[in-house]
């Protein structure tokens, strides 16, 4: 187990409160026009499916090209401290006392096992529930990315903090897993997991990647060619997001079999609603959620969901308008429940606004993967590309249940694409 080392909660708020005094500068070192090796793991709005699609779109792009995933060990509990001064000084000074006074000496972590107090002191890494946790890790981590994008400044390099993926030609990526290995293990003092370092190849035999260099570590099963799943999102062929759909719709109804062990309703209530559910939202909003592909694993979902509605019932079947009311969000008198068939035509249809808006201005050459929804889902005749045909079948159906939400995506192409545009 991790250790749980949370401060004081006075040092979170002036931590979160500095952070986002500091949004703009991080979105410029992080995601810049200079940042060529891009961080999407802070302060990026929807960074996770992102980052997916910008990788998916690449490897559309280029058929002949793969994507390795890699993942450090603890990395946020043992990176060295050292390589954080001379980022924060030159791109961050306002935040450098701070830091300073949280992080700049060793500090004490009290133990206790039996009757016996021993004393840890900390000198690496970030701490447990610290607000600038994730932010550290980035900023660590973020001279190493625009190392070796300009050293391989044809690989396509993204990072979700120490979630970091090459994306391109087999051996230039080969090459760059290598050295990012190396980098991280002389500048961080971090080592790579191979347990969670994967290679996803659509085009490319496994015997032509061990030819460019591919280490032992990659065993044959963490070798794909119908897809990966990326920061939790599944990128690949339709068989594959379907699988890894139902997949996880089967671990959330083995997840609400254990939560119904807990006595309390509400406490159910508030872990799946604030924590379970969450999961498949993310999914939602990276996969056409009704697509003929999909049905199964969003019955499935519909039906546990509707399972968890009738524990606070269990006298009496629920009838069909009752189990629609427990589908409504709790502002409405519901129990906030997100039943996928209502929602997955949303959450895609946001999603893909977003990522047109955002991926031109990140990656201008990927921007032809997601032209705007309204220069075709208006227009007649078959799509261009399988994830056209999505978006326009999702935006289909939801202009024919609200046929002003026209206009409120008219406007929000106007405007910066707002965060509520799914509840919109």
């Amino acid at each position: 187990m991790r250790p749980i080392v949370v401060g004081s909660v006075f040092l979170r708020l002036i931590g979160s409160l500095a952070l986002h005094h500091n949004r703009k500068a991080c979105e410029d070192y992080f995601m810049g026009p200079h940042a060529k090796g891009k961080q999407f793991g802070v302060g990026t709005r929807d960074g996770c499916s992102l980052m997916a699609a910008c990788i998916e779109a690449h490897l559309e792009a280029n058929p002949g090209h793969i994507d390795i995933s890699c993942d450090l060990a603890n990395a946020f509990n043992s990176f060295d401290r050292s390589a954080l001064w001379p980022t924060l000084q030159a791109k961050f000074p306002n935040m450098v006392r701070y830091i300073v006074m949280t992080y700049g000496e060793a500090a004490p972590v009290f133990f206790r096992e039996g009757g016996d107090l021993t004393t840890i002191f900390n000198s690496v890494g970030s701490r447990q529930g610290c607000s600038l946790g994730s932010f550290l890790m980035a900023v660590a981590l973020q001279p190493i990315l625009q190392q070796l994008a300009d050293q391989f400044d044809d690989v396509l390099i993204t990072a979700y903090c120490d979630d970091v993926h090459f994306t391109g030609a087999p051996a230039r990526v080969v090459a760059a897993y290598a050295r990012y290995s190396e980098l991280t293990s002389f500048l961080l003092q971090n080592k790579l997991r191979p347990d969670k370092s994967e290679v996803y190849a659509p085009q490319t035999s496994e015997e032509a990647l061990r030819a460019v260099g591919l280490p032992d570590e990659f065993v044959s099963e963490k070798i794909h060619s119908d897809g990966l799943r990326v920061l939790g999102v599944p990128v690949g062929r339709m068989a594959y997001r379907a699988g890894f759909c139902m997949t996880k719709v089967e671990e959330l109804a083995q997840d609400l079999a254990v939560l119904g062990r807990a006595e309390s309703l509400q406490v159910q209530h508030v872990i799946l609603t604030k924590s379970l559910m969450h999961r498949m939202t993310n999914i939602l909003r990276a996969v056409p959620g009704n697509a003929a592909e999909l049905l199964d694993a969003g019955r499935l979902y519909d039906t546990e969901l509707g399972k968890f509605a009738q524990r606070f019932v269990p006298w009496a079947p629920l009838a069909e308008h009752s189990r629609k009311i427990a589908f409504l969000s709790l502002a409405h008198g519901g129990l906030g429940l997100r039943s996928w068939r209502d929602h997955a035509d949303a959450a895609y249809v946001a999603s893909y606004v977003q990522t047109s808006k955002d991926l031109p201005a990140l990656y201008p050459s990927l921007a032809d993967a997601y032209p705007p929804l309204l220069s075709f889902a208006l227009r007649p005749g078959p799509a261009a590309t399988e994830r056209q045909y999505h978006a326009s079948q999702c935006w289909s159906r939801i202009s024919g249940l609200a046929p002003r939400a026209a206009d409120v995506l008219a406007a929000d192409c106007r405007l910066r694409p707002s965060p509520s545009a799914q509840t919109q």
